[in-house]
Formats: C-alpha cells, sequence, structure tokens
C-alpha cells in the first residue's frame, strides 16, 4: 500500500467518521483484536449500545478489503 492510498483512508475513513460523530468531554478509545468467530461483532455491538451509538467504529478488515496481503 502506497502513500497516496495511506492518506485517502485516513481522511476518509476516519477523519470523516471522526468529525461526524458527536463531540465528547470525554471521549474513550477501545481496540479490539481476535480470532475469527471470537465475537468482536457481538461486542461492538454491545459497546454501542453502553454508549448509545456515539461510536466511531474503523475496522481494519473494511479498509484493507482488495489489497493483496503479505
Amino acid at each position: 500500500m502506497n502513500s497516496n492510498e495511506l492518506e485517502r483512508i485516513w481522511k476518509k475513513e476516519i477523519i470523516n467518521k471522526t468529525i461526524a460523530t458527536p463531540h465528547q468531554q470525554n471521549p474513550k478509545g477501545f481496540v479490539l483484536g481476535g480470532q475469527p468467530g471470537a465475537g468482536k461483532s457481538a461486542l461492538i455491538q454491545k459497546v454501542k449500545e453502553q454508549l448509545q451509538g456515539n461510536v466511531v467504529v474503523i475496522n481494519a478488515d473494511d479498509l484493507l478489503k482488495g489489497k493483496k496481503r503479505v
């Protein structure tokens, strides 16, 4: 992945999602990883419920769709 592609992903996927989310006094960040089928998607849904949908989800699999993996 070249620097232009990284810049596009940063601007389109990360900055735009962050700007679209309401400001929070004390924002929180979570990094979630695990094997397929471990329950990551279910946990993300629970976090969204707890935070009343005020969540920015950045999914590396979605960002890298169609990209060659090494």
